[in-house]
């Protein structure tokens, strides 16, 4: 195993006496040659300083994936220098990410070439069942939460978009909860004037999903034939909560189709999965329909 740099007591000091968490900010020259340098993020303040820790390191690349081992092969110094080479050199169209699994407690902001190459693979694992993906789901999830959160510090929107626009096709419960983490409270901040335009793309990137999750077959099947998975349940929930509250058209004329099917006898209420149920009524409800209205009503 590789040795610690310092001792336990030097690398906690700044861990234990610093405010705020580290941004890992990544460099890449065009021959492929790597440098790091930490900043320190304030959340109260969006205030991004030069950072005070020894921050473990650990990475994998395109060319040699693995997932698996966190161990820190690399170490950012809380020295007030500029970029620190690390002696790591990519191909052209070789991607790197950091953090493996999120093992450290920093987040990750990469140059515009990798993260290039990331948003393309990001696209390519989208296709694919999770379990044969190149980028495990809770690393799809890391990298969206991260490029929201960048935003609020001062960097620029675009990065988050970009990688918003490849979740249309996700079908992994994870990246669709970091979503709904984030998506609410940008469109709170967002301009009065873009609002309406922000809304619209959000429904254009749930409209696979939502028609994934609302699928009474599946329903059907998990009810009365098979079990469903974690992954599967954990979707359908968060995919129907940031419907609910990105206002999503498809999901309230849903809702209000299958409640007066239920009231007309014509829909078995109990294959309703149990992580939607409630909020498929409240959407119900809220389409102003009288006949819903007395039913839920009376049983309230």
């Amino acid at each position: 195993k590789r040795k610690a740099p310092k001792t336990l007591s030097e690398i906690m000091e700044g861990w234990v006496t610093s405010v705020g968490h580290p941004i890992v900010v990544v460099n890449r020259k065009e021959n492929g040659q790597l440098s790091l340098a930490q900043r320190v993020c304030l959340d109260t303040s969006a205030l991004i300083v030069d950072g005070d820790w020894w921050i473990p390191i650990s990475y994998t690349t395109s060319s040699d994936p693995n997932f698996v081992s966190t161990e820190p092969q690399r170490w950012v110094e809380p020295e007030p220098q500029d970029f620190q080479n690390i002696n790591v050199t990519l191909e052209d169209d070789e991607w790197i990410i950091f953090n493996v699994l999120g093992s450290g407690f920093y987040r990750v902001q990469y140059d515009k070439i990798t993260w290039k190459l990331l948003i393309d693979q990001l696209k390519r694992d989208a296709a694919l069942d999770n379990d044969k993906a190149v980028i495990p789901p809770i690393h799809r999830a890391i990298l969206v939460d991260d490029s929201f959160y960048l935003d609020r510090t001062g960097e620029s929107l675009v990065r988050a978009f970009e990688i918003m626009e490849y979740v249309k096709d996700e079908t992994s419960a994870y990246v669709w909860e970091a979503l709904l983490n984030n998506v609410g409270f940008q469109h709170a901040v967002f301009p009065e004037a873009e609002k309406t335009l922000f809304l619209k793309y959000v429904h254009y990137l749930l409209r696979n999903a939502f028609r994934r999750v609302s699928d009474v077959t599946r329903w059907e099947k998990a009810y009365h034939v098979e079990v469903e998975s974690l992954n599967e349940r954990s979707l359908r929930e968060a995919v129907f909560e940031l419907s609910y509250s990105m206002e999503l058209p498809a999901l309230f004329n849903f809702s209000r189709d299958v409640a007066t099917q239920i009231i007309n006898g014509n829909f078995d209420e109990r294959i309703i999965p149990p992580e939607v149920k409630n909020k498929l009524w409240c959407s119900a409800v809220s389409t102003e329909d009288l006949d819903i209205f007395r039913t839920r009503d009376g049983r309230v």
